[in-house]
């Protein structure tokens, strides 16, 4: 016997993340990347004893009711799409669940970016899947943290396709000028960026 049956300790589990879900299977979270999750997360639970566990093979209906705040996180019937994207692999998520919701065009983006982070990736990665990009800085960003003009050079003309790029520090201008024209607006690039937008538009500020 092995020394870890021995223990008791439970064995490894492999789980198949590519799985096809079942016909009629949903998912209330957004993206392809979150069936592979789901996936996980079912095999977890079977782990677990009743009644939390021994859900069986297929996905359960609850996973439609999920959730995560800020997560391709759409709201206003679709007009506005909150993702705290804030790494370049984040970045690659959001692009891929852009692709598969293919939200109303014109697709306008608000992004804002701690200037620790490796932004220049990201926003080439972004910029072909959008209309319009207004860059702009959070107001709960640590001011050493936060872009200024020197920072984004290059970055404020006509880049890759021929949309514009503006940046517009003062986060209010920012959030109604990224509104002009757009039939969705999508804010990303951090935390700080979807926090401050969501407590700046009064339908989705959270309750105090």
């Amino acid at each position: 016997m092995e020394e870890s049956e021995a223990r008791g300790a439970r064995p490894i589990v492999l789980v198949d993340t590519r799985r096809p879900p079942s016909p009629g299977a949903r998912l209330g979270l957004r993206g392809p990347h979150q069936w592979h999750n789901a996936w996980v997360a079912l095999a977890a639970l079977n782990a677990l004893p009743p009644p939390f566990g021994l859900l069986g093979e297929d996905l359960p209906a609850s996973f439609a009711d999920a959730t995560i705040p800020g997560r391709f996180d759409i709201r206003g019937g679709g007009r506005w799409i909150f993702d705290v994207a804030h790494n370049p692999d984040g970045m690659e998520v959001l692009v891929a669940a852009l692709r598969e919701e293919r939200p109303t065009r014109p697709l306008h983006a608000l992004v804002g970016i701690r200037n620790d982070k490796e932004w220049r990736p990201m926003l080439e990665r972004l910029l072909p899947e959008v209309d319009r990009l207004v860059l702009t800085v959070g107001p709960t960003v640590p001011a050493a943290q936060r872009w200024v003009v020197e920072d984004l050079s290059g970055w404020t003309d006509e880049r890759v396709i021929g949309q514009p790029v503006v940046f517009e520090p003062d986060f209010a201008n920012a959030l109604e000028l990224v509104q002009e024209g757009a039939a969705t607006v999508l804010v990303t690039g951090s935390f700080h960026t979807v926090g401050d937008a969501m407590a700046r538009l009064p339908a989705f500020a959270p309750s105090s």
